[in-house]
C-alpha cells in the first residue's frame, strides 16, 4: 500500500508529491527511486508514479483521497517504452472487472474477472517465439473447471486438458486425430527433477561414465540416462 509522505500545491488545481522505495513503500526523498504526483480529478486522486532517474511514467491510480489508503477506480502500469503492462479497475479497495496483462511483444497473456476481490473466471494465453498463441487456459475458478488447448506453431490442436475438481482428461492430437486419452488426477504440474539437485546429477553422470567407460570405443561416446516418475 502507498503512503502519504509529503504534499504541496503546485497550482490552482490541488496536487500532492509523494516518494516511493523500489517496493512503493513511503520514503525520504534523497532514498526514493520513484516519486508521485497526485491530483483530484473528479473527485479522486489520480495518481501518476515516475522512475526517478528516468522521469517515466510507470503507474497510474487513482485514491479516494490523498492518504492513498483505498484505491478507486481505474489502475493501468507500464514498459519503459510506455507499452502497457496491466490494467484494470478498483471498486472500494479491491479489483472489480476485467483486469488484462501484456507481454513485452503486446500480446494479452492474462485476462482476469474480479468480483469484490475475488476472482471468477481467468484466462491465460502463452505464445511460441514466431507470435503463433501456444495455449488457451480458461480457469473457471467459480464452478472448479478448468479447459485447456495447447497448439503447435501451426496453430493446429497437439493437446486438450479438461478438469472438474482435481480431476481430468488429457487428450492428445496429431493431424486433427485424436492419439491418445487418458485420465488425470491433479492440475499440479511439477518439473522433474535429480534427488539431490544438480551437483548430485552431476556426481551421478560421471559415475557412470567411469562405470561403462569400458564398454565405450575409443571413438564412440553414450550415455543411457533413465527418467522416473
Amino acid at each position: 500500500m502507498f503512503s502519504f509522505i509529503g504534499f504541496g500545491s503546485f497550482s490552482q488545481t490541488k496536487q500532492y508529491l509523494y516518494y516511493f522505495d523500489n517496493d512503493f513503500n513511503s520514503s525520504e526523498r534523497a532514498k526514493s527511486i520513484y516519486y508521485g504526483i497526485g491530483t483530484y480529478i473528479n473527485g479522486l486522486v489520480e495518481l501518476r508514479i515516475y522512475k526517478t532517474n528516468e522521469n517515466k511514467l510507470s503507474i497510474i491510480e487513482h485514491f479516494t483521497d490523498s492518504s492513498l489508503q483505498i484505491r478507486e477506480g481505474l489502475y493501468r502500469s507500464f514498459k519503459t517504452d510506455s507499452s502497457i503492462v496491466s490494467e484494470g479497475k478498483y471498486l472500494n479497495g479491491k479489483e472489480e472487472g476485467l483486469w488484462q496483462q501484456w507481454d513485452s511483444l503486446g500480446h494479452i497473456i492474462d485476462s482476469t474477472v474480479y468480483f469484490n476481490g475475488e476472482k471468477n473466471l481467468e484466462i491465460s494465453l502463452s505464445y511460441h517465439k514466431s507470435g503463433i498463441l501456444g495455449s488457451y487456459i480458461v480457469n473457471n475458478i467459480k464452478t472448479n473447471q478448468l479447459h485447456g488447448l495447447y497448439y503447435d506453431e501451426s496453430s493446429n490442436v497437439v493437446r486438450e486438458v479438461n478438469f472438474a475438481g482435481e480431476n481430468g482428461i488429457e487428450k492428445l492430437y496429431k493431424n486433427g486425430n485424436i492419439i491418445s486419452s487418458d485420465s488425470l488426477f491433479t492440475r499440479s504440474e511439477t518439473e522433474a527433477y535429480f534427488p539431490g539437485g544438480n551437483d548430485a546429477w552431476t556426481r551421478y553422470i560421471m559415475n557412470q561414465i567411469q562405470i561403462h567407460s569400458s564398454e565405450l570405443g575409443n571413438n564412440d561416446y553414450g550415455l543411457l540416462v533413465y527418467v522416473y516418475d
